[in-house]
């Protein structure tokens, strides 16, 4: 009920853009979303705007099963540099989106028995929590799958990414390099989360080793290091710069 509550504020959030019965359609509000939530509701807040934030812009830049993505990875030979380009920095967009979903891990009893008298109860992974999350979960490991095919193709030298630029190849690599300890820790969390509501969900599905498929990450880094040897571009290790911005 308390999160129900909660979704009665993305309801008065929904905004028509025209007054035209014919050319009437929605979009959503979010300083409505972020409205103030009464008392009981507030311990979900986190993890519904997270929600909210990710779904509305998944609807706004990808289908369903994120086919725009799925032909750049079939081959994308049609396609111009700027739509590949495009298509790849949504999709590690949505992938940051989605890390950001909070999880929700049932507390523990002990939690519970030391709340103070009229101390709200913390918030519990209920049935629709479980539900947003077992979506976002699918959603990441079939992003997650369809970057790391295009990073395998990259490394081992495939048409996939032949319109894309050296330099390109170059970012996409790192970005995998720097974005899997996230993912990795992201599906523990979530499986985390299910467990606590009893919920069970098959682990090697949802294992980032298993998710890389054929791609490793000693590979990704040798791919990488050839690729940067190639355009003379590294990017050097943050301390460094810190380091010379100090000097």
């Amino acid at each position: 009920r308390r999160f129900a509550d909660y979704f009665k504020v993305l309801k008065r959030a929904r905004k028509s853009r025209s007054s035209k019965k014919k050319l009437k359609y929605s979009y959503f509000n979010t300083k409505a979303v972020s409205a103030s939530l009464y008392p009981a509701g507030e311990p979900y807040a986190a993890h519904c705007k997270s929600y909210f934030v990710y779904v509305t812009e998944r609807l706004r830049c990808f289908t369903a099963r994120f086919s725009e993505l799925q032909e750049l990875v079939q081959g994308g030979e049609d396609l111009d540099v700027e739509s590949v380009i495009g298509r790849v920095e949504a999709a590690q967009a949505m992938m940051g989106l989605a890390l950001s979903v909070e999880c929700i891990i049932a507390p523990k009893q002990k939690e519970l028995d030391n709340l103070a008298e009229g101390e709200p109860a913390p918030a519990t992974p209920n049935f629709v929590v479980c539900a947003t999350e077992l979506l976002v979960l699918d959603d990441v490991r079939e992003l997650w799958g369809l970057l790391t095919t295009l990073v395998e193709r990259i490394v081992s030298g495939g048409d996939a990414a032949a319109n894309m630029s050296i330099s390109d190849r170059a970012a996409l690599l790192r970005w995998w390099l720097e974005t899997r300890p996230a993912v990795g820790a992201w599906l523990t969390t979530c499986q985390r989360s299910l467990r606590s509501a009893k919920l069970k969900s098959d682990p090697a599905k949802y294992d980032i080793d298993m998710m890389d498929g054929s791609a490793s990450v000693a590979k990704v880094q040798s791919a990488l290091s050839r690729l940067e040897t190639t355009t003379g571009s590294s990017a050097p290790p943050a301390a460094v710069e810190e380091e010379e911005e100090e000097d």
